[in-house]
């Protein structure tokens, strides 16, 4: 993600201006001591109340400026998946390469720009969608630029830029999607994006009119299937051939079933709404530990720490990923796909990457776990 915003080293705030940058929730009060710690002064306490005060009454060097710009915007420009899926084609598709220059990319821009005027005055499209081939005829990604005005923000940045990336691979008479976003704004880029690919291969009699792309949903399993598909994402024989290796669930998210009754050992679950158990080795409460409750609980999310070898890249390490039903989460939609993303930095065994190197990996372990999703649905589940 790249910001619109004032060069640090032609421009020095002060006074409001350094009050309302500072007070940004993206700053953490951590930030703004260690600026004013490096300046000799000390404060009881971290608290912004106190600590932004006397920060606005000094003058920033553009190196102290920068850093908490930086701060405000980083959790958006993490890599983020919105979930893969297939869609089966008819033997007339033949060269994907062709197809996204002749019929995808020409009309692609029309297809997303927000038809909502108030969508059209936070986000536009920033020139054209650029096509990479990875693999000739068989894998390209789509990356598209947006740019967003957000006047609620501070005044450092009304207007950002964000990346959209979607990867489609074509194999054996399927087209594979992998959705890759930063902000919500590029989130819903990437699910117009392969909308419209669909829309386009419907219209060229190239996908069957009663096909649909299918993603992994959260309705797709009962709760003793969503279960054990999480902890079969954690461990498992197909983790185990993509070298990932499951240290530990941290988290489950998950409420009662309220149309049966709960066991005498969970009752006291009863008019419980969402639960989070957090801690070491969660699976192994009882309840998670034993299929005979499975029944009993909606769970949506999980949060687990991996060790990971990318063999090809020769880089190991450890990170934690969470695993969610987000859709269903946020408004109990039972057709939320699961979408699959770091909460946490990247640990590296040994060694130290660039930033275009760390954003590579993430990338690619995004792609391997969306791998293992698919992989444990197949060979566990239904086939997709």
């Amino acid at each position: 993600m790249a910001n619109t915003k004032v060069n640090p080293h032609s421009f020095i705030p002060s006074g409001e201006m350094i009050r309302d940058l500072a007070n940004q929730s993206y700053i953490s009060e951590a930030d703004v001591k260690a600026i004013l710690r490096q300046r000799g002064i000390f404060t009881p306490g971290t608290q912004k109340e106190k600590t932004v005060s006397i920060l606005s009454c000094l003058l920033l060097s553009p190196p102290e400026f920068d850093v908490l710009v930086e701060r405000q915007t980083i959790k958006e420009d993490n890599l983020k998946s919105a979930g893969s899926g297939k869609i089966n084609l008819n033997s007339d598709f033949k060269n994907l390469t062709e197809f996204v220059h002749k019929e995808f990319l020409p009309n692609l821009v029309q297809q997303i720009t927000p038809k909502n005027a108030l969508l059209r005055d936070n986000y536009k499209i920033v020139g054209r969608p650029q096509a990479k081939i990875v693999v000739k005829d068989k894998e390209i990604e789509v990356e598209i630029t947006i740019e967003r005005s957000n006047y609620n923000k501070s005044w450092v940045n009304h207007k950002s830029q964000f990346k959209a990336i979607v990867s489609l691979m074509h194999v054996d008479n399927q087209i594979n999607f992998q959705r890759f976003f930063t902000s919500n704004e590029t989130k819903a880029v990437v699910n117009k994006s392969v909308s419209f690919f669909e829309k386009r291969c419907k219209e060229l009699k190239l996908i069957n009119e009663q096909e649909q792309e299918h993603r992994i949903r959260f309705d797709d399993f009962d709760n003793t299937g969503r279960i054990v598909f999480f902890l079969k994402l954690f461990n498992s024989t197909e983790a185990k051939t993509l070298k990932f290796e499951g240290e530990n669930v941290v988290s489950f998210e998950f409420r009662p079933e309220t149309s049966m009754p709960l066991p005498e050992e969970l009752k006291w679950m009863d008019n419980k709404e969402e639960l989070i158990f957090r801690g070491n080795r969660v699976e192994t409460t009882f309840f998670l530990d034993e299929e005979k409750y499975y029944p009993n609980l909606i769970v949506w999310r999980m949060q687990a720490t991996f060790k990971f070898r990318l063999v090809e890249k020769n880089v190991s390490g450890k990170v934690k990923m969470d695993f969610n039903f987000h859709e269903y989460q946020k408004d109990r939609s039972h057709k939320a796909p699961l979408e699959i993303n770091f909460a946490s930095a990247i640990e590296l065994t040994d060694g130290y990457l660039t930033l275009t190197q760390r954003d590579e990996i993430k990338k690619l372990l995004l792609g391997q776990f969306e791998q293992l999703k698919s992989m444990v649905y197949q060979n566990h589940f239904n086939s997709l």
